[in-house]
Parts: C-alpha cells; structure tokens; sequence
C-alpha cells in the first residue's frame, strides 16, 4: 500500500515562491503595496531621495520603477526600495515649487529700497507662477550683511535649479543697477609687533636680558 498525501492547491502555488524569494531574491511588494504605490507615484512626478537627489519617474513596472535623473540616465528602481524608504513626491498633489535663495546687503544701504527693488525683480520673472505672489523677507542680521530671503513659485520643479540660477542673476543685475552693495564678509586684522632687543643687551655671564626686565628698567 503506498501512502499518499493530499495538498491543496494553494499551498503548491505559493509554497515554491516563498522559497525561491527566500533564497534568491528579496520579497517582492505585494499586490497591496503595488496599487499603494501606483497611488502614490505615476508617470512624470518629480520625487527625491533622503539625500535630495531628484529624479522624475518614468515608467512604473510590476517589480522596478524606471526614473530619470537629473544627468539625463535612466535609472531602475526595485518598488521594495519605494515601500521601505521615505521619498518626497513634489507632484503628488499639484507641481506647484517653491523656489529660494539669499542675499545680504551692506549695512548702509536703505532697507525700503533694497526690499522695493527685489519686489521688483521677482515679479518681473516671466516663467514664475501666477498662483502665489513672490516673497521678500529681511532674515537676520550677520556679522557684515542684512541678509534677506527671497521666495518665487515656479509650475514645474524639474527645471528647479535652472530657475534658481536665473533669479539668482537677475537679483545680481538689480542690485547692481540700483547702486546697492552685495556684501561680503570683512575682517580686521591687527598686528602686535614685539620690541626688539638691542645686540648689547647681554649681560656678562652671556645671559639675555629678558624682555620684563628691560620693560621695568624702561619704566
């Protein structure tokens, strides 16, 4: 008599996999974490890593995800590393991007005006977005500069550091026109120089005389 023994079916299916993933790959999202991700990422978005590295998604797969960076390579992407790690979705919810950067200006300089021209400059940019005004603010006051922050919206934040570069320059040119001082930082250095001794200052035992002693014999 030849014993047997009955399976269901199920268990023959997945059985196998948990093995296979168990020593070979490591497991792959579930069904569950596959349309959470197909949710939370599609085609186009701009996200970034931890370490702000950004990327722009290209193609979601059943087990990878192909992004594009910024040095214009296509990378592929296990979903696992999507599920177990945090990533910034800056298109999750509208592609609206704050942009910022910073200049200082020398202490003299007329503060309204020096807000009236970065005002000025930031609604002048052609390819800021329309849906929130630009931002001026006086930030802090540093050792040689009144420094100020300034704050633009753009519509796309894969172009974000184009974008910075070009508001950068612009702040730069403003500035210059208007007769204001980027400053920089400046240090004053002062120089003690100790008196020398004169050659005959040796005493007959061959002796220096030391530099107090000749200070009191000064006095």
């Amino acid at each position: 008599m030849v014993d047997s023994l009955i399976l269901p079916i199920s268990i023959l299916l997945v059985v196998p996999c948990q093995i296979r993933d168990g020593y070979k790959d490591p497991p792959s999202p579930s069904y569950g974490h596959l349309t959470r991700l197909e949710n939370e990422l599609k085609p186009g978005d701009v996200i970034a890593k931890s370490d702000g590295t950004i990327f722009k998604v290209r193609k979601i797969g059943l087990r990878a995800t192909i992004v594009r960076s910024k040095a214009e390579g296509d990378v592929i992407v296990p979903n696992t590393y999507f599920v177990q790690n945090a990533i910034s979705n800056y298109t999750y919810r509208d592609s609206l991007y704050r942009l910022e950067t910073q200049v200082g200006v020398h202490y003299d300089s007329d503060l309204k005006r020096v807000r009236a021209v970065l005002e000025q400059t930031c609604k002048k940019i052609k390819w800021r977005s329309q849906q929130v005004q630009p931002m001026v603010l006086l930030n802090s006051f540093g050792d040689s500069s009144v420094n100020y922050s300034i704050r633009v919206w753009i519509d796309d934040p894969w172009f974000a550091g184009r974008m910075r570069s070009q508001l950068n320059e612009a702040i730069w040119w403003a500035l210059k026109e208007a007769g204001i001082v980027i400053a920089f930082p400046q240090r004053d250095v002062h120089l003690i120089q100790e008196p020398i001794l004169p050659a005959n200052n040796v005493g007959t035992g061959g002796e220096a005389v030391s530099l107090q002693q000749e200070r009191e014999r000064d006095r």
